[in-house]
């Protein structure tokens, strides 16, 4: 009997530091995850500041060279129901 107690003993030590290195690993991607928010927010505030404040004929040159490039039709250009890029 004692040496299924020393055996369950093990057993229970084993499966603790498991669960503590899944915590560990839970805390550490819910560190990641946190960080990679706070980036993906700075990236849209900066997009937002140099891209938005661009004149409009050259966000629409862009265009006329994603055109030129073979990445955009011609035809997405001036209409709306038409698949804007190539596949």
């Amino acid at each position: 009997m004692g040496a299924v107690l020393i055996k369950q003993k093990e057993k229970n030590e084993e499966i603790n530091l498991e669960l503590q290195r899944c915590e560990k690993e839970k805390k550490d991607l819910q560190t990641y995850l946190s960080i990679q928010k706070g980036e993906s927010k700075y990236l849209l505030q900066w997009y937002n500041r140099q891209y938005e404040v661009l004149p409009l004929w050259y966000k629409q040159f862009g265009h006329i060279v994603k055109v030129l490039t073979g990445k955009r039709t011609l035809k997405s250009l001036f209409k709306d129901d038409v698949n804007k890029y190539k596949k």
